[in-house]
């Protein structure tokens, strides 16, 4: 009756006719009201979800804070470019959900929000759910920043202070005083009262290069370049 594509005895699933919970709505094409047709959502069009297929029944299928319909924004019942999909809850992968990326759930990136369709918000080499580690969108205390390439600000990039890109300092072993990782949430690593990258490794390339200090260790005369 609706061209949806699903006959009404699928929509009517007990075929009384009366809608009933767990049915579409054979009078309506769009049963959940999230702006994409059933017949879209329900490829297959025999009223089962199947893999593949969003949810005629629920606004938001992937439960990511994010409305079918917004997600899939020409409403085709396809995962377009720069579109998130409204299948999966983390578009991109980087550990958080689109819902978290984008804050204010408009579907665009704006200022303060990552970047749902980019995993390295900041291309920092971090992903941004390494990066805030407890994934809740917010900067907390002992977090890079996502959106910064130099958390703290001491001219070495993140992604090279976290050599392992697990979003921890991990102080130095032995034998790794010139290879080790430096602090990307203390400007001042050994705490020689010398910026990391300002002040000892000079081209902020995360190495010890000739006539730069080691910013690794305070007493460096010995692990100079």
């Amino acid at each position: 009756t609706d061209g949806d594509c699903l006959s009404d005895g699928v929509e009517d699933a007990n075929q009384n006719g009366q809608r009933d919970e767990g049915e579409l709505d054979p009078l309506g094409r769009d049963s959940d009201g999230d702006g994409i047709s059933d017949g879209l959502e329900d490829t297959s069009c025999d009223g089962q979800v199947d893999q593949g297929e969003t949810d005629p029944l629920s606004v938001d299928s992937d439960q990511d804070g994010l409305a079918d319909g917004l997600e899939d924004r020409n409403q085709n019942g396809q995962v377009d470019p720069r579109e998130t999909d409204p299948r999966l809850a983390d578009s991109d992968q980087d550990g958080l959900e689109d819902g978290v990326e984008d804050a204010n759930q408009n579907g665009r990136v704006d200022v303060g929000e990552t970047d749902t369709l980019n995993a390295d918000s900041d291309n920092d080499t971090i992903p941004d759910g390494v990066e805030d580690l407890d994934q809740d969108g917010v900067r907390d205390d002992g977090e890079m920043d996502p959106l910064d390439q130099d958390s703290d600000a001491d001219g070495i990039p993140d992604g090279l202070e976290d050599r392992n890109r697990n979003g921890r300092y991990d102080p130095p072993g032995q034998g790794e005083e010139l290879t080790g990782e430096t602090d990307p949430l203390d400007d001042d690593t050994d705490g020689d009262g010398l910026i990391d990258g300002l002040d000892e490794d000079l081209n902020g390339n995360g190495q010890v290069d000739q006539s730069e200090t080691n910013p690794r260790v305070a007493d460096a005369d010995n692990q100079s370049g």
